[in-house]
């Protein structure tokens, strides 16, 4: 029977998260209907939320997470939004740093922002205004005394046993799982004592060198698929980088080379998302296909709500679990690492005389840097990829058999799996006059690098109110005037290229010199294609009212002339 005449449905009044958890479930295709049924709602009421969608979503990701707003109703902002951001933002700082802080600290550092700002309207930070920031952003309560936020080994297995069930709610494969992490390489830098300084009895100021790149890297956990790899530097416009339009990684710039929130957003909606469907599609998979990310709590890690896109998943790792079990830092990065001394050293070795380390530090640019990390990064393989999950997703059983290893390093058979050992080995193999010791300093002169800036209070107020913006740093390096090649001049050195290979007594690859084919013919298409253009142009311009039979004959004699 229908309600009553004049009776009325009571009212309900859902909280912000089951409003997002609402959202969630139209978006995977749930119907209005049973929406109704299960959070006890009219129709109408589902439809406004559906309207709020973008202004409830903006709301929510300014939260820390959502079950700290799992008691708030309403989306009403603070009474003064911009203190309201910066104190957050300062509080997310302090809180990776792992500083104690307490609810009197964060009322008195909204207060000096207060004034810093010079914010003209009252506003008493009081102990209501401080707990309506902490509902607001869902911060947990704190002690009078500080509490320091940090993660143990029993937090890192919790996760896993989160991670397994998010897994399994949403059905996936180890090709749909993704990690991604920031490392400092200093690229520059060389061993204590080195080969490259035959002449002096110590590589004076080869240690020195502290010019620093920052990598981020994203692989799945499947071992199939590697992200191209973004490398932050100083210069927005390196000298070297002069008249280059094929990079083999995503660069990005600023003053600093940190990464940052926006680099951070770009990176993730411009290149992750892209990339990850393109492999989908490879895979075969269905377009509608999930896949997840896993981040660390790095600050220019944004919240997980900002960073919505369809069919992709954000999840944080608890604070100071990542060495416990995020993948990359597993030993990824370090066989990444590992492989780019190792291409650095090839560098080093393929100059046919000694020379110092100011002739080094001329001679290997930005530009050699790039293809040495790209270079590197292609080596990391798939059994070391798939190795590095297995304390975050041990159900997959995705650690390879000793069996089935690769060897780290070509041309170097060995049989630990560590490739920190393989590096050493592999140096050892090119003669090089490098202790043990002095290879391994090396290799981890730059773990601790920074990735991303500590901001201080005033740096903090000039990022979240827009007031100072990164100004564009010229590097030091060599000025690049190298001759400009034409394709005609490519097509030559191809020809030439062709004829040493297929010359070659006992050549290893027969594709090398199929490759080699394909490129010199794509580039005389490329010419053919561009001369075309030119001669259609030239005959459109000189003889606009010339007969059909007239052009066919200019045709065959423009041909004939270029066959000549």
């Amino acid at each position: 029977m229908e309600a009553a005449i004049g009776s009325k449905r009571k009212r309900k009044t859902l909280s912000l998260q089951q409003k997002v958890e609402l959202l969630k479930k139209l978006d995977r295709g749930v119907s209005v209907l049973k929406l109704r049924e299960e959070y006890g709602v009219g129709q109408s009421t589902i439809y406004d939320i559906k309207g709020q969608r973008e202004k409830l979503l903006q709301f929510v990701s300014e939260s820390d997470s959502l079950a700290g707003i799992s008691k708030r109703r309403n989306i009403r902002g603070p009474s003064n939004n911009e203190v309201d951001k910066v104190v957050y933002e300062w509080f997310r700082q302090r809180r990776s740093e792992g500083v104690p802080i307490s609810g009197g600290i964060i009322m008195e550092k909204a207060k000096y922002f207060h004034k810093e700002l010079q914010i003209t309207s009252p506003c008493e930070y009081t102990t209501g205004w401080l707990q309506k920031f902490k509902q607001r952003h869902g911060i947990r309560y704190l002690k009078v005394t500080g509490e320091k936020l940090s993660a143990d080994h029993d937090a890192a297995e919790d996760y896993v046993n989160e991670l397994a069930k998010l897994v399994d709610e949403h059905n996936l494969s180890p090709d749909q799982i993704y990690n991604m992490d920031e490392t400092g390489l200093f690229w520059r830098c060389l061993p204590r004592n080195t080969f490259v300084c035959r002449d002096e009895k110590t590589a004076s100021g080869a240690k020195e060198s502290m010019e620093r790149v920052t990598i981020a890297a994203c692989s799945n956990a499947a071992g199939s698929h590697k992200c191209k790899l973004m490398v932050i530097g100083k210069s927005a416009k390196p000298r070297v980088f002069k008249g280059i339009h094929q990079f083999p990684v995503i660069y990005r710039a600023n003053k600093r080379a940190w990464i940052t929130q926006e680099l951070f957003k770009e990176w993730f909606h411009t290149n992750f998302v892209k990339e990850v469907r393109k492999n989908f599609k490879a895979l075969g998979l269905p377009e509608n296909a999930k896949s997840l990310l896993l981040l660390d709590n790095c600050p220019a890690h944004p919240p997980a709500e900002t960073l919505v896109e369809e069919n992709v998943i954000v999840s944080f790792l608890p604070p100071n679990c990542t060495a416990l079990i995020q993948p990359l830092d597993q030993g990824i990065i370090n066989s990444l690492k590992c492989h780019y001394r190792s291409e650095v050293m090839k560098n080093i070795i393929n100059r046919d005389t000694a020379f110092s380390y100011e002739e080094f530090k001329k001679e290997f640019t930005l530009k050699n840097a790039v293809w040495c990390i790209a270079e590197a990064w292609d080596k990391v393989t798939p059994q070391v990829l798939k190795r590095c999950w297995s304390n975050l997703l041990p159900d997959f059983q995705n650690r390879c058999e000793e069996t089935d290893d690769i060897p780290e390093f070509d041309g170097f058979q060995g049989p630990s799996n560590d490739p920190v050992s393989h590096f050493i080995n592999f140096v050892k193999e090119l003669d090089a006059d490098i202790s043990d010791d002095d290879l391994k300093e090396w290799n981890a002169c730059d773990n601790n690098a920074p990735v991303y800036q500590s901001l201080t209070d005033g740096e903090i107020m000039d990022a979240v109110t827009g007031s100072t913006v990164d100004e564009d740093v010229t590097d030091s390096d060599c000025s690049s005037d190298e001759e400009k090649i034409t394709t005609s001049d490519a097509i030559t050195y191809a020809e030439k290229l062709i004829k040493y290979l297929e010359q070659r007594p006992s050549s290893s690859n027969d594709m090398e010199v199929l490759h080699m084919h394909r490129l010199k013919n794509n580039l005389i298409q490329e010419r053919r294609s561009r001369w075309k253009q030119v001669k259609l142009t030239d005959l459109m311009k000189n003889a606009p009212t010339t007969k059909c039979a007239d052009v066919a004959a200019t045709d065959t004699a423009c041909h004939s002339t270029h066959g000549k």
